[in-house]
């Protein structure tokens, strides 16, 4: 799914690169912070 959304930014029309790389970069801050967070709960059950 992280793959998937990867392209996303790449379709919007007219916006900076800046904007871009940084939709990415939020893509994958998210993405680590909630596979932490699920595989820390699935450890304490």
């Amino acid at each position: 799914m992280l793959v998937l959304s990867f392209a996303t930014p790449f379709t919007i029309p007219g916006v900076p690169l800046a904007m871009v790389a940084t939709l990415l970069l939020m893509h994958v801050v998210a993405a680590v912070v909630v596979v932490s967070i699920l595989t820390t709960l699935a450890r304490a059950r």
